[in-house]
């Protein structure tokens, strides 16, 4: 980014949790940082202004989440909002509070005021080597920083020219990288979404084999598949195309996933998930065909 990274922390009360990481982190780097709270007697309380302003928001607990996106849905559009998991045990500046606080949000700083990412040349060498015709847009995921982003083709003169359309929040499998069937792992490699599902549904619809059962307001578990599915197929045979190693009959997908607050960390069973408001615009976009190259970094 070209201005300093702006950094919201968000916890309930805004008196330990968020005040200490705001003192930690404003100025470092050059970073600036603020807090609220989302409580009504919060010492700061969270407001649409402050949403504005930044540029990442941290949570401290999945409910903090919930209570931004349920106020705030329009604000939150386009911003990431990653849950620390740090829970209300600790008073203002109290050494392990501090450690918590660095071990969780410096991985996200260095992705966040990184240069803008590029389509990788190993998935140009890919398609080359596959005799794969990339087409307008191209997605790719970032699993060590779990990041994706939207990638568009442009023709000038003889070359194609990728320019960064948006980054994205992700959260790939909490059981690491790995192509096998069985193993709930994110595979690697040059893939193309084969098939869409869920236009028209409202965010928040939940999904088994691909149709609707109902909603999550209806009681239904956060960690189902919900709002829209995009079903990958792998382009790559014996790596992630045919036999054991196939994506597609792993039913590895993009998708929803109830429990928002757990993007920016690991936490699938081998699928893609991202937020609703990411979602919903990109399924849109994005035809059948669209390729997605899916990386360690």
């Amino acid at each position: 980014m070209s201005h300093p990274v702006k950094l919201l922390f968000v916890c309930s009360r805004n008196r330990w949790r968020s005040p200490t990481a705001e003192k930690l982190f404003h100025g470092v780097d050059g970073l600036q940082a603020r807090s609220a709270g989302t409580e009504d007697g919060a010492r700061v309380k969270v407001t649409a202004g402050h949403l504005g302003w930044a540029d990442v928001i941290f949570v401290m607990e999945p409910k903090h989440a919930r209570r931004l996106r349920a106020k705030f849905a329009e604000e939150l559009a386009d911003k990431p909002v990653i849950c620390l998991h740090i829970p209300d045990d600790f008073q203002f500046m109290q050494p392990e509070l501090i450690a918590l606080l660095e071990s969780a949000v410096t991985p996200h700083l260095a992705a966040s005021s990184m240069k803008p990412p590029r389509l990788p040349t190993a998935f140009r060498r890919a398609c080359t080597r596959l005799g794969v015709t990339p087409v307008r847009y191209v997605f790719t995921v970032r699993i060590a920083e779990q990041r994706a982003a939207l990638f568009e083709l442009t023709e000038q003169g003889s070359r194609r020219v990728a320019k960064l359309v948006k980054e994205f929040v992700c959260s790939t499998s909490k059981f690491g990288i790995g192509q096998v069937s069985g193993s709930n792992c994110t595979p690697l490699g040059l893939h193309r979404i084969a098939e869409k599902h869920g236009a028209g549904a409202p965010a928040g619809t939940v999904f088994k084999g691909r149709k609707p059962i109902g909603h999550l307001r209806d009681g239904l578990p956060l960690e189902s598949i919900t709002t829209r599915i995009l079903w990958l197929d792998g382009l790559d045979p014996g790596f992630n195309r045919g036999g054991n190693v196939d994506t597609f009959a792993r039913y590895i997908y993009i998708h929803g996933f109830g429990d928002q607050a757990s993007l920016g960390r690991p936490a699938s069973h081998g699928c893609i998930h991202l937020a609703d408001t990411d979602l919903v615009p990109l399924f849109d976009l994005l035809p059948v065909g669209t390729l997605v190259w899916i990386a360690e970094r």
